[in-house]
Order: C-alpha cells, then sequence, then structure tokens
C-alpha cells in the first residue's frame, strides 16, 4: 500500500527534480510511445516533455502530494495534439526513496471506484 508524503515534510522543488519519475503502463502508452518514429530520439524527446511539465506542476503546487493537471499532447500516430489529463503523486514508501508517480487521470479514477 502506498502512502503520500504529508504536507509537512514536502522537500524543495530541487528535490523533486533529483526524484525517479514512474509512468504507469498506460500513460507510457499515451504519453510517450510511437507506433512509428520519425528517429530514434523521438521518443526520448516526448519522455522528457512528459518529466518536464510533471516537474513544472509540482513546482507550482508544491503543498500538495496528489494533484491532477493536465497537457495538450499528440497521440502515438502522430494525430492531432489532444487534451490529456493526468494524476501526479509523490509517493514515499516506508525505507524507500521518494518518487513522483504519473497516471491518467482517468485510470487513477477507475482504480479509486475498485478500491471503494
Amino acid at each position: 500500500m502506498t502512502k503520500t508524503t504529508p504536507a509537512k515534510t514536502l522537500l524543495s522543488r530541487d528535490f523533486y527534480q533529483q526524484c525517479p519519475v514512474v509512468l504507469t503502463g498506460y500513460a507510457w502508452k499515451r504519453l510517450v510511445y510511437r507506433e512509428l518514429p520519425e528517429n530514434s530520439s523521438e521518443i526520448g524527446q516526448r519522455l522528457a516533455t512528459i518529466i518536464t511539465a510533471a516537474h513544472r506542476e509540482l513546482g507550482f503546487n508544491t503543498e500538495k502530494t496528489t494533484f491532477p493537471f493536465g497537457l495538450y499532447h499528440e497521440g502515438a500516430t502522430g494525430d492531432e495534439r489532444q487534451w490529456v489529463e493526468l494524476l501526479l503523486s509523490v509517493v514515499t514508501l516506508p525505507g524507500q526513496p521518494t518518487y513522483l508517480h504519473l497516471s491518467l487521470l482517468h485510470e487513477s479514477q477507475e482504480l479509486a471506484k475498485v478500491c471503494a
């Protein structure tokens, strides 16, 4: 069971930029994966864009440990940019390093329904 870091122990924005970022499989497929990349660096560029957006949002919300945000992003087939809603969570497990967990907002909502 994961728990988020209590607000009173939140660290600086610089600390969070050092944390690993974990994407769910759905988030990876929607945000990073490309069916036919134009070149080998395209997937890395897509991943860097997502991580940068997550860090930017975290900088605006340093007092929260879980928050939704969104961005316009091109799909896996290179189609038009679409609005994608995400959920970013700061996760701390006992004895483990803090990490940032990024999921699609709708998959997080579905999980909450199942767990309720």
